[in-house]
């Protein structure tokens, strides 16, 4: 357009402009509460057409938001005031415009926008003394404006209330692995004393419940590790870790899978010289999923080899097997969360369809890669991990592993057991006292302070979700009551993120195990941490 357009024309570019910048207005918005919205819109739309009072009501996700300004400021207080001014319009569904007394302001011309499809959902009025209003670029943009402040509280209404569910979801999770957890405790622990009161020679059916509650317990697992990728709470553990020894843990976590099918596991490591700064347990678990999956898709008698190298300053880890081969259509989704193939075998082994997921994340936090390959159906597939090597300054900024501290005469040192299941605090009791400690169980916490003060223990085993007194609350009893003297505090609960962690942690506890303990880590860690019987580990915290 010429500098000497008419001056509709004028009009209708300066309308043009104000539209678009307007449409910009969203990525703004994106996110914020909706009041906010509301304001920044009445803020924007006061820039474009000069107006006495702007006032906005909208009606979202059961709350009415109404923002009002007069004479290019915020009026909050005259908020009674503007829904006398317009009440006559407020019962329109269409467009209108119409004179309204509007008080100490006089007799202006308001410009009514319902928002949405009707009334019900609330309104902008823009009004003005000015002659000749409204214009035609100025009904133009209140319209525009109104459609996109609609299409912006409900997008930013949606936005909260997703993560609002996603809150509940992980919450929910995290409670659900909490009550899975309790009752798997007890159901290990005793599997645990049959072993050892048999020599570790249990019957094909004690193996077969111990193998179907660990597979439940990975499940569990798996399950809350979904939540952490979701929510970005994924969190290592790194120190120098050879490969190698990854993956002799892997191969004897699966073995029982794989004697199972009658598969062939050839395994092609070298000792030394693959080392990592990694998380030895977080990398486990990539392999433990990657063979679990090979042995899934493989038929009886199938082969699955590992192979490593290194090459170009990366650890390169294969896992191939001989089964079913992944179809071309299923490749460029093989890792994304719930997606699965055909299955061969047990359906104890379906799974979630989250374990190539997880093992995609795990790898990605360790600033590694993995992919998938296969020749094509009845071939076979093939997945490689890149994992960076260790470097020098990684071995400079990693600290070495702490000097084992001495054990203790197991008979001598004092272990109480605090847990309101009494199957679950008992039963670990006897394991812990099968394993050498003097041990008492307790099942009320109330009387916990009492307990410990009676028996002097050198280390009290904490559930944390009790009634009427938890975990914490226990704890800050016994450290308040005894100050330094107070013993060690393990914590054992069914929560295991990091956060809970590091709320034990700031509690005062020594310890966290996750529900089912492993009881031979347990009483490992009580004799690591107890000097000698007459000089015990203390609560870490203050008196």
């Amino acid at each position: 357009m010429s500098a000497g357009a008419p001056s509709g024309e004028a009009d209708l570019r300066r309308c043009l402009r104000d539209v678009f910048g307007l449409l910009a207005l969203p990525a703004v918005w994106r996110a914020r509460p909706p009041g906010e919205i509301l304001a920044s819109f009445a803020e924007a739309l006061e820039t474009t057409v000069a107006a006495e009072v702007i006032a906005v009501l909208a009606r979202s996700g059961g709350e009415t938001l109404e923002v009002v300004r007069v004479h290019g400021a915020d009026a909050k207080p005259r908020l009674p005031d503007a829904r006398r001014w317009f009440a006559p319009l407020a019962s329109s569904t269409t467009s209108t415009v119409a004179r309204a007394e509007c008080g100490d302001l006089g007799v202006l011309t308001a410009v009514y926008e319902p928002i949405g499809y009707n009334a019900a959902q609330g309104y902008v009025v823009v009004a003005s003394a000015r002659p000749r209003f409204p214009s035609a670029s100025d009904a133009a943009v209140i319209r525009a404006a109104t459609a996109l402040a609609t299409t912006s509280v409900e997008t930013a209404r949606a936005l909260l209330d997703r993560e609002a569910a996603l809150r509940a979801k992980d919450e929910f999770l995290a409670v659900l692995g909490h009550e899975l957890r309790n009752p798997l405790a007890p159901i290990v622990t005793a599997l645990e004393i049959i072993g050892a009161k048999k020599g570790g020679n249990l019957s094909r059916e004690e193996e077969i419940v111990k193998k179907q509650v660990q597979h439940l317990a990975r499940l569990v697992d798996d399950l809350l590790d979904v939540t952490r990728i979701t929510r970005g709470t994924m969190e290592l553990q790194k120190s120098l870790v050879e490969l190698a020894a990854v993956v002799d843990e892997a191969v004897a976590s699966t073995e029982a899978v794989f004697a199972k099918r009658g598969h062939a596991l050839r395994v092609n490591v070298p000792r030394e010289g693959l080392t990592l700064c990694a998380d030895g347990f977080r990398l486990g678990q990539v392999l433990v999923n990657l063979l679990t999956n090979a042995a899934k898709y493989s038929p009886d008698g199938g082969t699955i080899e590992i192979t490593a190298r290194a090459s170009d300053g990366k650890a390169i880890l294969s896992v191939l097997d001989s089964g079913i081969g992944i179809p071309s259509s299923l490749l460029p989704d093989i890792f994304e969360p719930f997606v699965q193939g055909r299955s061969q075998g047990d359906a104890q082994y379906g799974g979630l369809g989250i374990g190539l997921a997880l093992v995609r994340t795990l790898v990605a936090l360790h600033g590694g890669t993995v992919t998938a390959s296969s020749p094509g159906d009845g071939a076979g597939s093939r997945f490689d991990v890149e994992l960076p090597l260790a470097t020098a300054g990684d071995r400079e900024s990693v600290e070495p592993a702490p000097p084992a501290a001495p054990r203790a005469k197991r008979a001598g040192v004092r272990v109480l057991v605090v847990d309101d299941n009494v199957d679950a605090g008992e039963l670990l009791a006897e394991a812990l006292g099968m394993a050498g400690y003097a041990v008492r169980s307790l099942s009320e916490p109330t009387e916990a302070l009492a307990a410990v003060q009676e028996l002097a223990p050198d280390v009290v085993v904490l559930d944390i979700g009790m009634p009427v007194l938890d975990g914490y609350a226990v704890a800050d009893a016994i450290r308040r009551a005894l100050g330094r003297a107070a013993p060690a505090l393990v914590a054992v609960t069914g929560y295991g993120q990091p956060s809970d962690r590091l709320k034990t942690e700031a509690a005062g506890f020594a310890a966290h195990f996750v529900k089912p303990v492993d009881v031979a880590k347990l009483a490992a860690w009580i004799g690591e941490h107890t000097a000698q019987v007459g000089e015990p580990a203390r609560v870490r915290g203050p008196a």
